[in-house]
């Protein structure tokens, strides 16, 4: 439980810096506000999307892989909305938005892992407490825009992408905390046999 907790911290510190700016990132790159609602849409969008076949691989392989993949392919959707922003398009800047919804999947997965792994009676606390690490994640990641910005400024990112660097290390962290210490599904390890 305390694995999923920390993941679900990480990964939602991740996707709220991400959906916080990504209104702001597209009308820098428009150069006006009309699109500024298409990243956060195509963000909702990868999660509506990413939802049912990332709950199916998780079905076949196990809690541990499926959750690893929708932070992995998170981190791949920072390094994508990074580039979007550095060169100024508004596609990849989309692109990257599309791969965060497939964050917020992973994090909605973990609350069903949590209730997976918890005794019948504990299982809405344990739903609960997940709920609170995504808003503990929620409130965690704008409020550290101002060191991304001085380490974005040491790495040679642009201001506006640093926010991402928020992100990157949020799924990155969620990703290797899953992969490192969530025990292996003993239904996923039955199916190998």
């Amino acid at each position: 439980m305390t694995t999923l907790f920390a993941a679900q911290v990480l990964g939602s510190t991740g996707h709220s810096i991400g959906m916080a700016v990504g209104s702001i990132m597209a009308a820098g790159i428009m150069g006006t506000n009309t699109w500024s609602g298409v990243p956060i849409a195509t963000g909702a969008l990868g999660t509506a999307l990413a939802s049912w076949p990332l709950a199916r691989f998780m079905d076949r392989a196990g809690r541990r892989p499926g959750l690893v993949l929708g932070y992995a392919l998170a981190v791949l959707g920072t390094l994508l909305g990074m580039a979007g922003v550095t060169v100024g398009s508004f596609a990849l800047l989309l692109i990257g938005m599309f791969l965060f919804g497939v964050s917020q999947t992973a994090n909605l997965l973990s609350r069903y892992a949590a209730a997976d792994v918890s005794p019948g009676h504990q299982r809405g606390r344990a739903m609960g407490l997940i709920v609170w690490g995504s808003s503990a994640g929620s409130m965690l990641g704008p409020n550290l825009m101002e060191p991304a910005l001085r380490v974005g400024n040491s790495l040679g990112v642009a201001p506006a992408a640093s926010a991402f660097l928020i992100s990157l290390v949020g799924y990155a962290l969620a990703a290797i905390v899953i992969e490192l210490l969530l025990r292996p599904d003993p239904l996923a390890i039955a199916r190998e046999l």
